[in-house]
């Protein structure tokens, strides 16, 4: 993750490793949280082949659950593009 420090405005990074069966961790939160999560912390680092331990095959059933439980358009077309990427091989 990167952010900016509110009180100076300093870029800082942050990294963890992140595995599928995480998501149970954020399983009861609300499906935009577990968007968040799924998108930033897991389907982000596929490309940038910093994701150990899982591809975007292993996302797709959290990304079609967290779809099914949205009525939000944005968390749909993240599902999409994660089963595009594993189509792809990612």
């Amino acid at each position: 993750m990167c952010w900016l420090a509110s009180d100076t405005g300093e870029a800082d990074t942050a990294a963890a490793a992140f595995t599928a069966e995480d998501h149970t961790a954020y399983g009861e939160a609300a499906p935009s949280l577990g968007a968040d999560v799924l998108a930033a912390a897991a389907f982000a680092e596929v490309p940038r082949g910093s994701a150990e331990g899982f591809d975007c095959a292993a996302l797709l059933p959290v990304a079609g659950e967290l779809a099914a439980a949205s009525e939000d358009p944005d968390v749909d077309e993240l599902a999409k593009l994660i089963a595009l990427a594993s189509d792809l091989g990612a």
